[in-house]
């Protein structure tokens, strides 16, 4: 199916069984909704590798780069409420230091963190699909939301 937009690609799968396809990092609500159930995503460890981390920010993509200026001194986590062992127990003026300085140490942690969020992601679609709230889930999530906070308003009665 190379060649195909992920609609093509879906309209083409099968109604029965597992369908996958590769889908980028950001991708993923828009491939849910087409009806994949399997997609593989190297964006997590990759970013991390190259020092950035996936967060619930539209406007930058979805992504920080810790290596850039402007994180020392600050104590918050890469992401409010993520409940990765980066998030939880270290601040990002540390995380941005380890990145910046090329330790292995950051690479895992941000690979955690990065994991982490994608997880959240897809088992809260998951979730919200089985409780009828999918579209708002998405939504929510692609408006700025965290994963692990838009599964609460997504679960709510609609309108």
């Amino acid at each position: 199916m190379k060649g195909l937009t992920s609609a093509e690609a879906a309209a083409r799968l099968a109604a029965e069984g597992p369908n996958a396809l590769p889908v980028p990092g950001r991708h993923g609500l828009a491939a849910i909704a087409l009806g994949l159930d399997v997609f593989d995503c190297a964006v997590p460890t990759r970013l991390a590798r190259h020092g950035t981390a996936l967060v619930p920010d539209p406007a930058s993509r979805f992504r920080v780069n810790l290596r850039r200026s402007g994180f020392e001194g600050d104590r918050g986590p890469i992401a409010d409420g993520c409940p990765c062992p980066a998030c939880r127990h270290h601040d990002r003026d540390y995380l941005a230091y380890l990145s910046r300085a090329e330790e292995l140490t950051a690479v895992r942690l941000l690979c955690l963190h990065n994991l982490t969020y994608m997880h959240q992601l897809v088992g809260n679609a998951r979730a919200a699909i089985v409780a009828g709230g999918f579209a708002r889930y998405a939504s929510a999530v692609m408006g700025g939301a965290a994963p692990w906070a838009a599964i609460r308003c997504s679960c709510e009665p609609g309108p």
